[in-house]
């Protein structure tokens, strides 16, 4: 699977955050900012994860990158 959207509209519905035409719409921008950082998250995971044969010349991870990706993945789950 090349992204975790799929699975996040699921856990979304089971939490009751999906998306909804009757919500306000700042609330709608909240919840589609978190479905893009878990987008985001999986997609990091995926160029930088070992599981994924990175192949030659893997991209360079920094520790502020390392540290955004845990923090925000920290703040989904607390969420």
């Amino acid at each position: 699977m090349d992204t975790v959207v799929p699975l996040w509209r699921t856990v979304q519905a089971h939490l009751g955050l999906s998306p909804d035409a009757t919500l306000a719409e700042d609330q709608r921008k909240v919840l589609q900012g978190l479905a893009s950082i878990v987008d985001g998250i999986g997609a990091f995971r995926t160029h930088i994860g070992s599981a994924h044969g990175r192949g030659m010349s893997p991209p360079e991870l920094t520790i502020s990158e390392a540290r955004l990706a845990v923090n925000a993945a920290h703040t989904i789950v607390r969420s």
